[in-house]
Order: structure tokens, then sequence, then C-alpha cells
């Protein structure tokens, strides 16, 4: 009969150090990731409530940086505008572009640094999502704190007076400059920066939470390490053939 295999001497107690030498920084990744997963209310009401403020004040930032074109008031109480000051009507829209491009970069970043290292691939709607809140509270406010109510000014108006076009979005499409902007930071984050190392990386529901890339299957059946550790220089032990003679290692 052929002669049984037997296993390598301190082979499972080596099998187990390595295990025990990977354990830590794995365990550590965890921790890593315990700790951002700690206060998730607290750190979805930080982004919510930054995002409001950054949102409100662009609302007031918006008319003070946009130039509107206005009506000259004439003494027959008609009012006129020129062909440049036709030009100049998409100057709201073409500010409102710039400043969202500048402030949903800044929140996407922000949620980037809060969920990105946690959540993997879904701070993205986060990002745009905040970064859209934003941008709708700066078309509410600025609407209201600029110009507005055209008809009522020019009926009070004077001859002589220029008299302001309200400050609106002639194209509401402008709001979809903030979810790009929201986009770029985490767009080059991902593309320039190494893969975070979480520890416990976001899984769908229905996909498999376990690996086979982790471990490896030796010929003796048993399940050895290959991520880590050093390897066995030791020569396998010797078989013997159905003769008796013994084969060399």
């Amino acid at each position: 009969m052929p002669g049984r295999l037997s296993d390598q001497p301190g082979s499972s107690s080596k099998r187990s150090e390595h295990l025990e030498t990977t354990r830590p920084s794995s365990e550590a990744g965890l921790e890593r990731s315990r700790e951002v997963e700690t206060h998730p209310v607290r750190t979805a009401v930080l982004l919510a409530v930054t995002t409001v403020v950054v949102g409100g004040l662009c609302g007031w930032l918006w008319p003070a940086v946009t130039q509107l074109p206005g009506y000259t008031v004439q003494a027959d109480h008609t009012a006129f505008t020129t062909e440049r000051g036709l030009t100049q009507f998409i100057n709201g829209d073409i500010s409102y572009a710039a400043i969202g491009l500048v402030v949903g970069a800044g929140l996407g970043l922000i949620a980037w640094r809060a969920y990105g290292r946690s959540l993997g691939w879904p701070v993205v709607p986060i990002g745009i999502a905040a970064a859209l809140l934003a941008g709708v509270l700066c078309w509410f406010i600025g609407g209201r704190v600029g110009p507005h109510n055209f008809d009522q000014r020019l009926a009070a108006a004077q001859p002589g007076d220029v008299v302001s076009i309200d400050l609106q979005l002639r194209s509401a499409v402008a709001i979809v400059v903030w979810a790009l902007g929201a986009c770029v930071p985490m767009l080059g984050i991902t593309a320039l920066a190494g893969d975070p190392d979480p520890g416990r990386p976001f899984h769908l529901p229905w996909s498999a939470r376990t690996s086979t890339a982790d471990v490896g299957v030796s010929g003796s059946g048993d399940r050895d390490e290959i991520s880590g550790g050093e390897p066995d220089l030791q020569s396998a032990p010797s078989r013997r053939h159905h003769d008796g003679s013994e084969a060399g290692g």
C-alpha cells in the first residue's frame, strides 16, 4: 500500500502564526472604519448644516457679483435698452454657474472626506445632493435679495432712471453645473489617489461578503493564507512510492 503522506512538522503552527500576524492589520482597518461609522447621524447633520449655510451665503453673493443690465425710462414713460444690454441678460446665469462650479467642488470634497472611506461609491450621489441643495438655496435666496418685481419698479421709476432687470435664471440647466462641480474632486481623487484601505469595504446586500482571493487551498486540503507572511522554504517531507523505496525531497 502506498505510504501515507505526513504533514510537515510545524506547518500548522506556522500557519497559525501567519494568521495571528495578519489579524492585527485587518482589525486596525476595522477600527478605522468603525471610527467613521460611530457617529453617522452627527456626520450627516454636519454635512447638511454646512450645505445650508453655504447655500445661504451664496444666495447673498450671487446678486453682489452679478452686473445686470437695465432699462432707461424716457420722458414719455417708455423704457428702452441697448443691444449690449440685451446680450447681458444671461449675466445672472453665468455668475450663478461660476459660483456653483467652485462651491460644488468644495461640497464634493467635504462629502468625500466625510463618507468616502466608509461608504465608497455612494458618496457620489451624496455629494451631488449636497451641491444641488446648496444651488437651490442660492437660487431662492438670491432671487429675493437681488432685484425683483421688475414691473413694480418700472412703474414707480421717474424719467431718466435706469431700472435693472430681475435677477433670475434664464435657464434652469445652470443648476446642473453645481452637480458637475461636486463630481470633479471625487473623480479626481478616485483617479489619482490609491484605493483607501478602510478594512471593511462597502458591499451591496446581494453581493458576496467573502472573497476567495484572500485564502488559497493547499494540496493537502488545508487553507493556507497567501496574502501576507513569508513563504515556507523548507523542503517537503519525503514520500514513499508503491514499492516502498524512498523518494528524495
